[in-house]
């Protein structure tokens, strides 16, 4: 049964915090597909207040090989890219420059915000922040949002 579109997973392997081999992210792809996924959005962290930048063009090309792989061994998962942006104040000069991805290539950007170990974002600079991205002609999405104190 085809029930949804997974629009945040750590698949790219060797990208961040997720899939660390590639043979790693097909069987995430596999669990996606067993839990009735029909598409998957790989979305890597992005943004040097999270866990690191990676370099866009090193990230697109694994997540070709992925797809490529993907195709063959799990052919029922369309694969999409975007990116899990932090959104810090300059996000949307960021997304302009390309340094990520936006989901699918669109005007929706995934984004999260600071919160953990006790640290946490103000509801004045969440709200701001969006409001700046809304401005610009993106439309956000709230990564995570169960964890934000502010929301």
């Amino acid at each position: 049964m085809k029930a949804y579109i997974d629009i945040h997973s750590h698949i790219i392997f060797g990208a961040d915090d997720g899939a660390e081999t590639l043979d790693e992210a097909i069987e995430l792809l596999k669990l996606d597909r067993d839990e009735g996924a029909y598409a998957v959005f790989a979305t890597p962290h992005y943004g040097h207040e999270n866990v690191g930048e990676p370099d866009a063009s090193e990230v697109l090309h694994k997540f070709e090989i992925l797809k490529g792989r993907a195709a063959v061994e799990v052919p029922e998962i369309s694969l999409y890219l975007g990116t899990e942006w932090y959104c810090a104040w300059d996000l949307a000069d960021r997304i302009l420059r390309g340094e990520a991805f936006r989901m699918n290539g669109t005007d929706y950007i995934l984004t999260e915000f600071l919160e953990y170990e006790g640290a946490y974002e103000p509801a004045e600079k969440i709200f701001g922040n969006l409001m700046e991205l809304k401005s610009r002609g993106f439309r956000p999405i709230l990564a995570h949002p169960e964890r934000y104190r502010a929301i």
